[in-house]
């Protein structure tokens, strides 16, 4: 029996203790909430749940292969619960409880027994008004990026803000789109920071051109991603250490790329989770990474 649950996670790369890792079973119906789920609605190419679940049990066993320890949510019957990172999120020793879109509000009450464990005296809730998802939040080097998105709002860039005033707090604005093939859901699907000093990167989901991401990686320290790519979601790989990423097996530039780079690439099939706008960071909560 646990009877203390810390957290702490104060970038994207450090070796990973702890983390919450989204499930696949019992999902129901797709609600279509965005354009790409609703384009594989359309074409009738949405994944199997055994695909999925086969997806969701690979992932789980590389995370645990690392020596990660893995929770994961309470199965609430005809609810999909994938996409852990939107739900909560970590900010150095406190956990935002994320304000949902109303198909996806039920999914909080199953890291509730959580909570507990680490305790209400941690939890941030915004108020009312405030819009803020944990796709849309990243870590690095005493940075937040705050995506402004479909899912994240002005006011949850301030509430960050406010709320973290030893960190500073970066908003940055993404694109918006009906088209499938454009739309950046989160921030976490057009830049994430990985590695020692690297982050991956496609100009074209921000609406104005990103100069806090040059200044702050410098232009050599940019993987630059195609659209083609993008949409395939190679953003959104996991690091669970500075040295080693786990990353979707069909990504083969991309994980070459990261080898040459000097990382250790993980792969594992993730394609079909990819088709409802998700992959391996969006299925992660990061409770825990290391630090000296």
């Amino acid at each position: 029996m646990i009877d203390r649950l810390v957290i702490d996670v104060n970038d994207e790369t450090a070796p990973l203790a702890s983390v919450v890792l989204g499930i696949a079973e019992n999902r129901g119906p797709v609600s279509g909430n965005n354009p790409k789920a609703r384009h594989h609605i359309k074409m009738g190419t949405l994944p199997t749940d055994e695909d999925l679940e086969r997806e969701f049990d690979g992932f789980r066993a590389a995370l645990e292969a690392q020596g990660v320890q893995v929770y994961r949510p309470k199965d609430i019957v005809g609810l999909t619960q994938m996409y852990a990172r939107d739900i909560a999120f970590v900010i150095g020793r406190k956990i935002v409880k994320a304000p949902m879109i109303p198909e996806r509000s039920g999914e909080y009450a199953a890291i509730e027994y959580l909570i507990d464990l680490i305790g209400e005296e941690n939890l941030l809730i915004p108020p009312e008004g405030v819009s803020v998802e944990g796709g849309d939040v990243l870590l690095h080097s005493g940075y937040v990026f705050v995506g402004q998105s479909k899912r994240t709002n002005d006011q949850g860039y301030k509430f960050l803000r406010d709320n973290f005033t030893d960190r500073e707090v970066v908003p940055l604005e993404v694109v918006i789109s009906e088209d499938h093939k454009k739309n950046i859901l989160h921030l976490d699907c057009t830049f994430q920071p990985i590695g020692d000093g690297l982050a991956l990167f496609y100009e074209e989901g921000f609406v104005q051109r990103p100069d806090v991401i040059y200044d702050i990686f410098g232009e050599q320290n940019l993987i630059r991603l195609t659209a083609k790519e993008m949409y395939a979601m190679f953003p959104n790989i996991f690091s669970v250490s500075p040295d080693t990423v786990v990353s979707e097996a069909g990504f083969d530039r991309l994980n070459q790329e990261l080898r040459n780079k000097g990382l250790k690439v993980i792969e594992v099939p993730y394609s079909e989770a990819e088709k409802l706008s998700g992959l391996l960071r969006c299925s992660t909560l990061p409770l825990r990474r290391q630090y000296e």
